[in-house]
């Protein structure tokens, strides 16, 4: 939704500010007796929510001085969101297009047929059966309307809801009518869900977006706020401002906008500036004007309690200004600890100056993803490497050489390496005789837990990590993507039976095999980890039949796995079916979740599979695939609600 241009931005010193900002009115609230059951959608144990009653809103209208007074807008017209997770806007009104995912459990077309049982489960699945996570998207008609309205009351009284992501993105006067109708609703259940404590808005128009932070701000149980937005009008970041006084709990803010006004920098910035609850602030999308730049450094020199800071940024323009702003900002914030820099475009003189400063910082934990970092800054970095103690270096998609690394392995042998967590995926330049150095260094680390290097190894790499799995205690592995032989694979089994702290290890796209497939299952019995991700390999039946046999021959032993992932293989009904057997003996009773969509099944083998859930009590999500459901699907989701998602 960034709002693109081609006219230039007008001179920021030429610019008065003579916009006045109308306070939003709140739609008026008259009492009611009785809050009204929604059309069709009534559960088999209607339960009223809290006394408090919304009404039929009065739309608030929009203040026109501060819309149409384009002058004191910056905004971004070099954003690219082609990998965002965010609607493009565009709406059909007479196409009904809503998606209503619950705890990413249950995505339901449920209008599609106009099936009142399904309705009915879904209402039933968010006020009774602990869905932990809400996403309301799509478009927005009558209809849809009257099932958000439901959902929403009923969201009121589901106390184990944890998460709640909304997008309005209505554009028709009809559609947007409606959006304004729901919001006074949207927003007692917000207040009145005392278990929430993760918020996302998609929205732009200010009265939807008001209401909801004013409701946010009486919810203490909140702590995680995400704002996505395209235009950002300073009543916006007022009621912002004003949420976090109110609201104390709320440590984490990731705000993103790609057209504010030049004013609203102070209110946003200078507003943070005083809020010492705030630990980690994310900033996505946002102009890198002049004026961003000095109201960033302002904020950063005053600011207290702050951890981490994090940006997303396109810095074709005024660089200079945004990493003089930067690399000031962070020599004097004391309390940051964390710096996050994604799709940064620097020039080679500006990474060096980030580079000499680091060292010099209390940073601990430093992120530089899909900045493409040039080579030509390996050996600054390394040097800045060398002089600092990192707990979490994440670095993937970069353009870094084995200088940065040798760096890497030197800082450990001379100082010790309190690294936790190292992210090294996608680096095409690295060599891998430098990352097997790197790892023997690592295999006596106390403090290393997660490794990931997906992508760009092969099989010298995956057998030093091997090596280390043995060795050191590490969590959690990833080599995603990387092409493995057999019987570098059969090393990383066995390594992982033998390991008695790996809790994940993640193979996706790795290559393999049945008969792969089948090395894993003759040492199964010795896992104890909780996690193994084998999708996007090439698996066919034969692979799941030995997987399936050998969860049924454990001999009583219990199998650890919570989470199976063996989505997008090739295997088919007989594959299904096998597997289903097995997972279905008393062995295998932790397993929570289990992905099986993107195969090559049909409706009998996705029977199969759904009888998994009968035979298990532990079982959260199975995800199968849709095209397999056919005419089952309604019949499946009203039986088992939220536990099946259809992809």
């Amino acid at each position: 939704m960034g709002c693109n241009s081609s006219s230039a931005v007008p001179v920021e010193e030429n610019i008065e500010e003579n916009v006045e900002e109308k306070p939003i009115e709140k739609p008026t609230e008259k009492p009611i007796e009785q809050r009204p059951a929604p059309p069709v959608l009534k559960t088999e144990e209607p339960k009223e929510p809290t006394p408090v009653q919304p009404v039929e809103p009065t739309p608030v209208q929009p203040n026109p001085k501060e819309e149409e007074e384009e002058s004191d807008f910056e905004f971004d017209d070099h954003i690219d969101d082609s990998d965002e997770e965010e609607s493009d806007g565009e709406e059909d009104f007479q196409t009904i297009n809503a998606v209503i995912d619950i705890d990413d459990a249950a995505v339901a077309n449920f209008l599609d047929d106009d099936n009142p049982e399904t309705q009915k489960k879904l209402i039933n699945a968010i006020r009774k059966e602990g869905v932990e996570e809400i996403v309301f998207k799509g478009g927005m008609n009558r209809e849809i309307f009257a099932f958000l309205k439901a959902a929403s009351y009923a969201l009121t009284d589901a106390q184990k809801t944890k998460s709640l992501s909304v997008s309005f993105v209505a554009s028709s006067e009809d559609g947007m009518e409606l959006e304004n109708e729901l919001i006074p609703i949207l927003a007692h259940a917000i207040r009145g869900n005392t278990s929430l404590e993760k918020v996302f808005i998609s929205a732009n128009r200010p009265e939807i977006l008001v209401p909801l932070l004013e409701a946010i701000a009486e919810n203490t149980s909140i702590t995680t706020l995400s704002l996505w937005l395209s235009t950002i009008y300073n009543r916006v970041f007022e009621a912002l401002v004003n949420a976090f006084k109110v609201n104390n709990r709320i440590h984490k803010l990731i705000v993103r906008g790609t057209r504010i006004r030049r004013s609203g920098y102070p209110i946003l910035f200078e507003g943070l500036a005083e809020i010492e609850s705030l630990q980690s602030l994310s900033i996505k999308s946002f102009p890198v004007t002049k004026t961003f730049c000095a109201n960033l450094l302002k904020y950063m020199e005053t600011v207290k309690g702050l951890g981490r800071i994090s940006f997303r940024l396109k810095t074709e323009e005024n660089s200079r200004e945004f990493i003089a702003a930067l690399t000031s900002g962070i020599a004097k914030a004391d309390s940051i600890r964390a710096l996050s820099l994604n799709s940064i475009d620097f020039n080679e003189d500006q990474w060096d100056t980030l580079f000499r400063l680091l060292p010099k910082t209390n940073i601990n934990d430093l992120e530089l993803d899909e900045c493409e970092v040039p080579a030509s800054t390996s050996s600054r970095f390394a040097r800045a490497l060398s002089k600092m103690r990192l707990t979490r270096l994440f670095l993937p998609t970069n353009g870094f050489d084995g200088l940065a690394f040798d760096s890497l392995i030197n800082n450990y042998t001379h100082h010790g390496f309190p690294i936790r967590e190292l992210v090294l995926d996608n680096n095409d330049n690295l060599q891998e005789n430098v990352i097997v150095e790197l790892i023997k260094k690592l295999s006596g680390s106390p403090t290393l837990k997660i490794l990931s290097l997906q992508g760009s190894f092969g099989d010298a790499v995956a057998l030093a990590v091997a090596d280390l799995m043995e060795e050191c205690l590490i969590e959690d592995v990833s080599l995603a993507g990387c092409d493995l032989s057999e019987e570098t694979l059969s090393a990383l089994f066995e390594a992982a039976s033998k390991s008695g702290t790996l809790h994940k290890l993640d193979l996706a796209d790795t290559g393999m095999s049945d008969s792969s497939c089948g090395t894993l299952a003759q040492t199964l019995s010795q896992l104890e980890i909780d996690h193994i991700d084998l999708s996007h390999n090439n698996i066919y039946d034969d692979g799941l039949e030995a997987l399936g046999k050998a969860f049924s021959e454990m001999e009583g032993k219990t199998c650890s796995l919570r989470v199976l992932e063996l989505d997008h293989n090739n295997f088919g009904n007989n594959g299904a079916t096998a597997l289903s057997e097995g997972l279905r003996t008393p062995n295998c009773h932790k397993l929570q979740r289990i992905t099986l969509n993107d195969a090559n099944y049909d409706a009998e083998g996705l029977g199969a599979l759904i009888d998994i859930l009968r035979g298990s009590a532990t079982i959260e999500r199975l995800e199968v695939d849709e095209k397999a459901a056919g005419e089952m699907k309604d019949d499946i989701f009203v039986e088992f609600g939220t536990k099946v998602e259809f992809l």
